[in-house]
Order: structure tokens, then C-alpha cells, then sequence
């Protein structure tokens, strides 16, 4: 196993020197203070009042995706916050895979696309691609999206 108290870098270049500073305004950022004496972190709650409303309060006019966005604000109203992150992360994939629905579509002047069909549905496991494919498959098509010209297909 590689060691990186040695090297002074993780995996990624960066160095651990920084890493201490980074975590100090990133847990500030959060809202989490650092009680040195004490070598405990404190997090005081957002008060109840500052949770007015829904969190997505517009309908998507999709049914799935509305199922999605009235789960996502249960779950923020009773304060599920692991849950309504898992919501959302499915929320976004869902978004992604109509965006790549219309923009890649598997049907072109009515003849099945396999080359389009397979940048978001993996028929091997009959399934749609994963979100983390999905958005390299978005950073890698970005020319399809150019302002004002119809997408490559």
C-alpha cells in the first residue's frame, strides 16, 4: 500500500500541507465550528422558521420526476437531509436522461439510432447508464449543445 506521508501528495496532486487550511474553510463554509480546547467539532441547526415552503416548488409536468420533487420536499420538511440527498442525486440522473432523451434520441426520421441509444440506456444490462457516465458523456458531447444550431445526431 502506498504511503503518501512520504510523497507529501495524495492521488489526485494534492498536497497535504494544504489539506488542513482547506478542511478549516470548508467545515467554516458548513456552518461547523472548532472548539480547539474542547478537540470537538460543534454544529448549531438552522433555526426552524428558516425552512419556509417547498425546496423545488414548481411541477416538472413529468409524472416521475414531480413523484421525485414532492418525496425530495417531505423529506427536507422532516428533516430526512440523507435522504433528500439520495432524492436528488436520482432527481438530477432523471433530468440528464430526458435531456439526452431529446437531444440524443433513439428513434431519428424513425430508424432506430444504436449510436444515440447507447450514450444513456446500457441494453447489455437493460438499464439506464449510471449518472457519473452520463456527465462524462455530457462533457464529452458538448458540441451538441451549441446555441442556436439543431444537435448532431
Amino acid at each position: 500500500m502506498l504511503q503518501t506521508q512520504q510523497d507529501n501528495w495524495n492521488y489526485y496532486g494534492e498536497y497535504i500541507r494544504s489539506w488542513y487550511p482547506d478542511l478549516l474553510e470548508l467545515l467554516r463554509l458548513a456552518g461547523i465550528a472548532i472548539e480547539s480546547a474542547a478537540k470537538r467539532l460543534r454544529y448549531d441547526e438552522f433555526p426552524e422558521d428558516t425552512a419556509r415552503g417547498d425546496f423545488i416548488s414548481e411541477a416538472f409536468a413529468d409524472p416521475f420526476l414531480d413523484y421525485m420533487r414532492n418525496e425530495l420536499n417531505q423529506a427536507i420538511s422532516q428533516r430526512l437531509f440523507l435522504a433528500a440527498m439520495f432524492i436528488a442525486r436520482k432527481m438530477l440522473e432523471t433530468i440528464v436522461i430526458r435531456l439526452f432523451e431529446v437531444v440524443f434520441p433513439k428513434l431519428v426520421n424513425k430508424q432506430y439510432s444504436p449510436t444515440n441509444h447507447e450514450l444513456w440506456y446500457d441494453k447489455k444490462h437493460n438499464t439506464f447508464r449510471g449518472l457519473d457516465t452520463l456527465l462524462n458523456v455530457l462533457r464529452e458531447r458538448a458540441g451538441s449543445f451549441s446555441r442556436g444550431s439543431r444537435p448532431r445526431r
